[in-house]
């Protein structure tokens, strides 16, 4: 039998949105009547849609029951009101993987992760899932902004692999966005932080090349040939002498 609720329409609607809440969670728990406690959670969030267990709640079921439109929509409401910015950030996070995987919506996991990220711009689990779809869709733009937020992350820490970040991200622009100039740049933030970088020296010799850079062009193959080893070394100076007399 369903178990009645009755309240004064006087009564602080907050307080009742709690009885409604824990009505939901008896009906769950111990009747295991699911109608029931959505039914009363719902009623929760009528009266005080900032109930954070009434969405907690009605999530539960919703999983349970592999509804996933509807654990989608209820994890979203509760992420909006929840307070606590650790379990705000979980939420999007679980949301993203949900849009991802059980709804196949990319655009809405994008946008999950993108919140998760706002919430914290620091979210290693946000930036990985975030480069990983930006890839996939192709969206350059974006994917640019968050390897330079990974490498400007991790640059005191661990300098080798910050390096390898901007390199990838030089490449990125260069190949994919057309912007000659930004990928010379990361190239150049590669070489300063390793000044024996050859990767990084010859995409700057052909960046500098393709941009009729001249000078900075003569100095990077200066450079290239004293980091040589002895035959290309030899090769280089040659062929410098030759662009020069040219």
């Amino acid at each position: 039998h369903r178990i009645p609720v009755y309240y004064d329409d006087k009564c602080d609607k907050t307080i009742a949105a709690k009885y409604w809440a824990r009505v939901g969670s008896f009906y769950h728990d111990k009747l295991r009547h699911d109608d029931y406690a959505v039914t009363s959670h719902l009623e929760a969030i009528k009266l005080d849609d900032r109930h954070a267990p009434a969405h907690a709640g009605l999530a539960v079921i919703y999983r349970k029951q592999q509804k996933w439109g509807d654990l989608a929509a209820a994890m979203e409401a509760h992420a909006h009101i929840e307070a606590d910015v650790d379990k705000k950030i979980d939420l999007y996070l679980e949301l993203g993987d949900l849009h991802e995987t059980q709804l196949a919506s990319t655009a809405r996991a994008i946008e999950s992760y993108e919140k998760a990220l706002a919430a914290d711009a620091s979210n290693q689990d946000a930036l990985a899932a975030l480069e990983r779809l930006y890839r996939r869709d192709e969206l350059w733009g974006r994917l640019a902004h968050v390897i330079e937020k990974r490498a400007d992350m991790i640059e005191g820490s661990d300098p080798a692999r910050a390096g390898q970040l901007r390199k990838d991200l030089a490449q990125l622009r260069s190949e994919k966005l057309g912007d000659i100039e930004g990928a010379i740049s990361r190239y150049e933030a590669a070489v300063l932080a390793n000044a024996g970088d050859t990767e990084a020296l010859r995409e700057l010799e052909r960046l500098y090349d393709k941009a009729g850079r001249l000078d900075d062009y003569f100095s990077v193959l200066e450079r290239l040939a004293d980091a040589g080893a002895d035959a290309e070394r030899a090769s280089l100076w040659r062929r410098l002498a030759a662009e020069v007399e040219d």
